[in-house]
């Protein structure tokens, strides 16, 4: 079991040296923050902005990109972020639930929260979160009470009804990405009718990396589990990959080359892993999966890739000092 790291790393000089003495300031408060589990922001988001871009794509035809600052996205993004948190937190209170069953570090259980202290955080989150919502229109507001709903309730609440059941896993983050976009698509103020058929290929790229999700460990989960067979394995990767050459034929008939690209490039990840029946390539297929889809989701909205490298990079130095584990990774992480 992975200890918390107590002793401060060699701080490097110039930049990375103010870098560091910055993120040292910053480490008392990160406990409060990482409640959230701020890493599940960076495919919420790039799911979130992939909706926001096809809405601005039904208002404009020759759509490319989009670089311009908006408060209202701002707030809506905030909005997303602090309901996700809320669920989560509901997640992490579940005794043997979410966090125990995939191997998540909880900050519950390291830094003194007491679990009615982490309740009233949740309930607060999830009212500001849905209040920040209110300027992207009522649609916006009801995709975020779906979105609390559909992971905060049927799975934060209710590991009994997906434990060990990867389709059923797979299909409540599904529905949870689907909430997520046509939140984004809500908020861009486009009209949604026509929209399903540009929805469509996202839904069934977020549906390939929804099956990954299910049969991928956390970083804490413990080697003396049992992992899911190769029955469970092969089934998964095969529906995985199919669902992304749909998004990729579909995206491509849609002349969309945000999902269409992401989604092809994904492909040989999945070969390999099929090849070579290895957890790290499942890991590794789940993960460049995802990183796929920011890139080109980001190429639409480069104003995406700011709060992604950050929160990036503020999650691997928070799990490093706090947990003693680099995460998030592209690979299995060693404790």
């Amino acid at each position: 079991m992975t200890k918390k790291t107590t002793e401060p790393p060699v701080r490097p000089n110039g930049i990375a040296g103010f870098i560091h003495h910055l993120l040292d300031k910053l480490y008392p408060h990160l406990d409060s923050l990482f409640l959230l589990r701020p890493v599940l922001f960076m495919p919420v988001w790039t799911v979130t902005v992939a909706g926001l871009s096809v809405g601005y794509w039904l208002v404009e035809p020759d759509f490319f990109w989009r670089v311009a600052w908006s408060w209202q996205v701002i707030l809506v993004i905030i909005g997303v972020s602090l309901i996700t948190g809320s669920a989560f937190i509901r997640a992490q209170l579940q005794e043997g639930g979410e966090t125990e069953i995939k191997g998540h570090a909880s900050v519950i259980a390291v830094a003194g929260a007491t679990p009615d202290h982490a309740r009233r955080l949740m309930w607060m989150y999830l009212g500001v979160g849905l209040a920040l919502l209110l300027p992207g229109g009522w649609l916006t507001v009801l995709m975020g009470v779906a979105l609390y709903a559909i992971w905060g309730i049927l799975y934060g609440s209710n590991p009994v009804t997906w434990k060990g059941k990867p389709p059923v896993e797979g299909m409540i983050h599904l529905l949870a990405g689907a909430a997520l976009f046509y939140l984004g698509l809500a908020a861009s103020g486009a009209d949604l009718a026509g929209s399903l058929n540009l929805a469509m290929p996202y839904f069934f790229g977020i549906a390939s990396v929804a099956a990954l999700i299910a049969i991928t460990p956390g970083p804490r989960y413990p080697d003396d589990r049992p992992r899911p067979g190769i029955a469970t394995t092969i089934p998964t990767i095969i529906v995985s990959a199919i669902m992304a050459l749909v998004a990729t034929i579909w995206g491509y008939q849609n002349g969309d080359p945000a999902i269409s690209t992401a989604a092809v490039l994904a492909l040989p990840f999945h070969a390999v892993a099929l090849y070579y029946r290895r957890e790290i390539d499942i890991v590794r297929t789940c993960r460049y999966s995802i990183l796929l889809f920011v890139i080109f989701v980001g190429a639409r909205y480069p104003l995406l890739y700011i709060p992604v490298i950050i929160d990036f990079y503020l999650s691997r130095y928070y799990y490093r000092r706090r947990f003693g584990f680099v995460y998030p990774t592209f690979h299995l992480e060693h404790e």
